[in-house]
């Protein structure tokens, strides 16, 4: 249990999707502009990822050890995401019907959500237990969403801020990411 917590905080503060393996910066730069889409993305991942990881790392261990299997592997990751995010979509729709209408917009989005196949590709790299395949994608997943939500502040605030024209909107955002990404890495290498 202490390597499963373990690796959740290394996912929620070390090894964060964007700045470290710079996965998930369209989706970012997209939902970013406004804290309630930032938020409902981040909260979508959190609540999809370390299930979609769940289900995914269930399904890869019933099937046998061949090369078959190496084949299948990613459609079948690509599948299980899908049918698990829409899984969650009708639990929620029944279980919170208000948090189901606010997170609606982003069931199309989170279906082909790169920042999702991340996570569970991830997370599926050396699984060692279920246990840790769920407290990695919620780490992962929680790293992401956070980031999300401050980014989204730092671009409505870059949006009222005296930019030049060439560098409004998408490019100042992608040079901020670049520049919190160097600060958050300590300007060293991945090594």
């Amino acid at each position: 249990m202490g390597d499963a917590v373990a690796l959740m905080l290394a996912g929620a503060v070390g090894s964060d999707l964007l700045l470290v393996y710079l996965i998930g910066i369209c989706p970012a730069i997209a939902v970013s502009r406004k804290l309630e889409t930032a938020a409902g993305l981040a909260i979508s991942n959190v609540v999809v990822a370390p299930i979609a990881g769940l289900m995914t790392y269930m399904i890869i261990e019933l099937l046998p050890s061949s090369a078959a299997t190496l084949i299948l592997k990613l459609p079948l990751i690509v599948v299980s995401i899908i049918v698990c995010l829409y899984i969650v979509a009708s639990v929620g729709e029944r279980v919170w019907q208000q948090g189901h209408d606010w997170l609606e917009p982003f069931v199309p989005l989170m279906t082909v959500n790169c920042t999702l196949l991340g996570v569970v590709l991830l997370i599926l790299v050396q699984p060692n237990s279920a246990v840790e395949v769920l407290f990695a994608g919620f780490g992962l997943a929680l790293g992401y969403g956070v980031f999300l939500i401050v980014f989204s502040q730092i671009r409505e605030r870059l949006a009222a801020a005296p930019v030049p024209q060439a560098f409004r909107d998408a490019p100042i955002a992608l040079l901020s990411v670049a520049i919190i990404g160097m600060a958050v890495s300590g300007f060293g290498g991945p090594g």
